[in-house]
């Protein structure tokens, strides 16, 4: 018996070495992030301004998130590809193993997302939606 209780002791310490014990923190959001999003709206001296007409056409913008942890993006803040993390609350884009930008997510539903977009020392308050 004392071997059985041994035997156990020594599969269950192996079983919780084996769970990652590292300070990422698992995406509030699942798997809504997954797809192509669009900036409909950025907010200019506390107000929401609707980017959407053709009048404000140099803004468009949008970035696709894939479930591999690769996404692409185009438009206003530029155009490429890299990696990103999502935790948490948030989304950290990677460009090589550089920061190229986060989003700090205040709302996020299956279609339309509120956030803000942080590259390099700015910011700004933006709205997507999904396509």
């Amino acid at each position: 018996m004392k071997k059985v209780l041994l035997l156990f002791a020594a599969v269950a310490a192996v079983a919780f070495m084996g769970c990652s014990d590292d300070n990422d923190t698992q995406f509030k959001y699942g798997d809504a992030i997954y797809g192509t999003w669009d900036i409909t709206h950025i907010k200019n001296d506390g107000k929401w301004l609707d980017i959407t007409s053709s009048i404000f056409s140099q803004f468009h913008a949008s970035a696709t998130f894939n479930p591999d942890g690769t996404y692409s993006g185009h438009g206003y803040f530029g155009n490429g590809s890299g990696t990103y993390k999502a935790m948490d609350n948030a989304i950290i884009c990677y460009v090589g193993k550089e920061e190229y930008a986060r989003y700090i997510i205040h709302n996020l539903t299956n279609d339309t997302a509120e956030m803000t977009m942080k590259m390099g020392g700015s910011s700004i308050d933006i709205k997507c939606k999904k396509r």
